[in-house]
């Protein structure tokens, strides 16, 4: 029970600050936007004044030139110069009314002071501040801060917010406000002092949480940062142990592990140039102000001879294919939490599936009871609570990739033997209900707000992960995420060479370190490669590559990466041994300013990275191939993903986060389950033939995807052999005889 407590205590405390960041930061945009299209209607007025004050600067400039002229002629008497110089001042001063010339003046300077201090912006932030005050001094009030690893003049601050009474006098903390700040609180307005200082300090309190200035004492996700590594005194005892436990022997030798990266980016510059003048790249093109790479076709179709094949059988019910390819993968027997050991009966295995089906096409368990006969809806939420876990969602999926993996005919998509090659792509979903995991985003949501679902899938085409993330979080975090868990069960590191391709969304030069240490060739398609920054290792190859077509912009800190090295190796140990989540850890360092050190290391590792992985992108067209295939594999993906989750508009209709990644998981289960049946129908097929046919259809397999779903029936069947029940009590006389006035 006190663990429970616990575990809930925590989860508020995070849920409120999350809380608490939503509602700042939507006042914080609506004050930029408005002050930003403030400025845009008064763009005229202050083009007026602008010229005003460039023309007075400009007359004033030539009579001042005159004056000097005149008062440098010697060939006139004094007095002649003296008047022609009042004459001249006259002039000028009498062209216009001093008034108007002062009024534009200051115009112009407050439009300075007003640029300088963000007056406008602040304005319209104070303009909320009754709603702000009344919705955020609860929360703030709520958390507990860690006093002892927080910024005091932040925590004094907060405390004194808290005190009963809290007015703006000479006891209100103001250190945590910068000099502009200050001013802002203490100048004369008709909003109170004390409702200024306090709209500062939420956003004091944001930007500490995010600068970790502010520590959360009881939190999941805000303490200190070393919280969530290894201990450090368990670290320096046990560090070898815990290096061969994270697999990472073969990069503890900083110093060799940069080198030997370095000497072959040294060489591939050397080779990639020569190659470029001898006009051997393909789709290489030089232009007077660069380059440019053509984009190449991969020898993919997913469009012609799988989907014909599979459109040639009839119609199958997605309850019927979940329930056939159960007999084969046994995913169900993965949910199984009964402490006797039973198995699942008929009837409970009926409802697994429609739980699943429910959560997985979104139709929500109302609907399905509806929609089913002898399944109410209390079953399906009792059924979801009992067996449906996230963690036992998973294990179930990872049961289905393991079963695709044992097929032989999956083999056929295999690019080189010896090699897996791997692609995640991000997709943006509505959600319809309150979630502190959505945000708002008009591009993709219009006036709704959503979240971002990650997908990942393999060269056989099985969905072997999902996460879910904010929508204003970048995809390379969480990318990293889902490939440390594919690492741990469904791919083990060294068992073979491991290639991850993902869009540009899912690329940072911090997460290509990253996926480096988890033994895993990252290959993203970049959007405009030809401007990405390439760096070198040392100097001596920076100077021999000038006036090359790729010249390396500059070289690698290799001082400032291996004096970090031993705090990026405890980093990662701590990310692969399950101490911490990739997707946190390095959101969290990443947005901290300044940036760490141990961030900064990563960015440059990853720099050095990049430009090897751009360089043999360059070089070697099979693998722009193989990218290009493998990024079609997983969208195409992502519109089974539409086709499955069809209900509701596809907008989710469950806010919290354990439940939204339920419904993801469901939704993937489904879409392995059609690629299950897909290959056992292929290769049923193919036994069927004679083995030149079957040698032929083969190959014509390998060619396409098995990500094929028109032959699949999502929405159900109807049932014409059943009489229709009565459903009116009352006779059609007696319904004509009702009186209704």
């Amino acid at each position: 029970l006190a663990c429970f407590i616990q575990d809930q205590f925590y989860q508020r405390q995070d849920a409120t600050f999350i809380a608490f960041k939503k509602v700042i930061r939507s006042a914080v945009n609506m004050a930029k936007k408005k002050d930003q299209t403030v400025k845009s209607q008064r763009e005229e007025e202050h083009l007026e004044t602008n010229r005003q004050v460039v023309d007075t600067a400009k007359q004033s400039r030539a009579v001042i030139r005159e004056i000097y002229t005149i008062s440098k002629d010697g060939k006139k008497p004094l007095s002649q110069r003296n008047e022609q110089v009042i004459h001249l001042i006259e002039a000028f001063f009498g062209e216009g009314d001093d008034d108007d010339i002062s009024r534009v003046f200051d115009t112009f300077e407050n439009d300075l002071i007003n640029l300088q201090k963000r007056k406008g912006y602040y304005h319209y932030l104070f303009d909320q501040h009754t709603s702000l005050i009344r919705k955020l001094s609860p929360a703030l009030r709520a958390l507990t801060f860690d006093s002892e690893n927080s910024n005091p003049d932040l925590i004094e601050a907060i405390e004194y917010f808290r005190s009963k009474d809290s007015e703006f006098n000479e006891k209100a903390p103001t250190e945590f406000l910068n000099d502009s700040e200050k001013e802002l609180v203490i100048e004369e307005s008709n909003l109170p002092s004390i409702s200024r200082w306090k709209i500062l300090l939420f956003c004091a309190v944001i930007i500490g949480i995010r600068d970790k200035k502010l520590i959360l004492k009881y939190s999941y996700k805000y303490r200190e940062d070393q919280s969530y590594l290894i201990p450090q005194q368990e670290w320096l005892t046990d560090r070898e142990t815990l290096i061969r436990r994270a697999n990472l022997e073969s990069f503890v030798d900083g110093p060799q592990v940069l080198e030997k990266i370095g000497r072959h980016l040294n060489q591939q510059y050397y080779r990639v140039n020569d190659m470029i003048d001898r006009n051997e790249i393909e789709g290489f093109q030089k232009r007077p102000s660069g380059w440019m790479l053509k984009k190449l076709d991969a020898d993919y179709d997913n469009s012609k001879f799988i989907p014909s094949l599979l459109s040639n059988h009839k119609a199958v019910t997605l309850y019927e294919l979940l329930a056939e390819i159960d007999k084969y993968a046994e995913f169900s027997k993965v949910l199984q939490t009964d402490k006797s050991g039973k198995e699942l009966s008929s009837i409970k295995l009926k409802q697994v599936y429609a739980t699943i089906m429910s959560l997985g096409t979104n139709l929500g368990h109302h609907n399905m009871a509806r929609a089913a006969r002898n399944i109410s809806e209390k079953q399906l939420r009792d059924t979801e609570k009992q067996w449906l876990s996230p963690s036992s969602l998973s294990k179930a999926n990872e049961a289905m990739v393991s079963f695709i993996q044992s097929l032989p005919l999956p083999k056929v998509f295999h690019n080189n033997e010896g090699e897996l090659h791997t692609s995640s792509d991000g997709k943006k979903i509505t959600v319809a209900v309150n979630s502190l995991l959505a945000n708002f985003s008009y591009k993709y949501y219009g006036k709704e707000q959503g979240i971002t679902a990650n997908s990942y899938t393999d060269e056989f085409q099985a969905f072997f992960n999902i996460n879910v993330h904010t929508s204003s979080d970048r995809e390379a975090a969480s990318m990293l995420d889902g490939m440390v868990e594919s690492t741990r069960a469904l791919y083990p590191e060294g068992e073979m060479i491991h290639w991850h391709s993902t869009d540009q969304h899912g690329f940072t030069e911090a997460v290509f370190a990253g996926m480096h240490f988890i033994n895993v060739s990252f290959a993203p398609r970049f959007a405009k490669i030809h401007k990405q920054a390439l760096c070198t290792y040392d100097d001596k190859t920076k100077q021999a590559m000038k006036g090359r077509v790729l010249k390396p912009g500059s070289t690698i800190n290799r001082k400032s990466i291996l004096s970090q090295w031993d705090k990026v190796l405890h980093l990662m140990a701590s990310i692969k041994l399950g101490y911490c989540s990739a997707a946190h850890i390095f959101r969290m360092i990443s947005a901290q300013s300044p940036k760490s050190d141990v961030y900064k290391a990563l960015q440059g590792f990853g720099q050095l990275l990049k430009s090897s992985y751009i360089l043999s992108y360059l070089e070697h067209p099979e693998i722009r191939r193989n990218v290009q295939k493998q990024l079609n594999r997983v969208e195409h993906g992502q519109k089974l993903s539409e086709a499955v989750f069809f209900a509701r508009q596809g907008k989710l209709r469950v806010g919290a986060e354990s439940d939204i990644q339920k419904a993801m998981l469901c939704k993937t289960l489904l879409k392995n389950a059609i690629i299950i049946w897909n290959y056992l129908f292929l290769s049923d097929y193919c036994c069927q033939l004679d083995d030149s046919q079957r040698q032929e259809v083969i190959n014509s397999i390998s060619n396409g995807s098995v990500i094929a779903w028109a032959h699949v029936n999502m929405h159900g069947v109807y049932d014409f052999d059943r009489m229709p029940s009565k459903s009116f009590k009352s006779t059609i006389t007696q319904m004509r005889a009702l009186k209704v006035a």
